[in-house]
């Protein structure tokens, strides 16, 4: 299990709701929701609005995608939340991602050069 994954089921257990179970299955975070949740849609939107607002406040850099399943019976959803943080390619050629850090690279080129006259 990596290390984001355990730091989010640790923070879901403690910020968002104690009667839900959490587990990690394969890349996905798993929330089961007790049996007593009979309408599931609401409960399923409800959980994902808590979820999402607790990992952007408490861990809004993330270099990784984070898939979550929620489950209730035979009910099941799941959504996203993806990574913050870009990974600038050092190797090969640029990716499109890459274009705005070497236009950056480009523009503090003369300014270092003026400097070093």
């Amino acid at each position: 299990m990596e290390i984001l994954q355990k730091n989010l089921l640790k923070l879901i257990a403690e910020k968002c709701s104690s009667h839900w179970q959490v587990n990690v299955f394969h890349d996905h975070i798993v929330i089961k929701l007790p049996d007593t949740e009979k309408d599931f849609k609401p409960a399923y939107r409800e959980v994902k609005k808590e979820i999402t607002a607790c990992v952007h406040e408490h861990l809004p850099e993330r270099n990784i995608d984070v898939l979550f399943e929620v489950r209730n019976g035979s009910w099941n959803c799941s959504f996203k939340l993806g990574k913050t943080l870009t990974e600038l390619k050092t190797d090969g050629t640029l990716s499109e991602k890459d274009e705005p850090y070497e236009a950056m690279a480009h523009a503090k080129k003369p300014i270092e050069e003026a400097r070093n006259k």
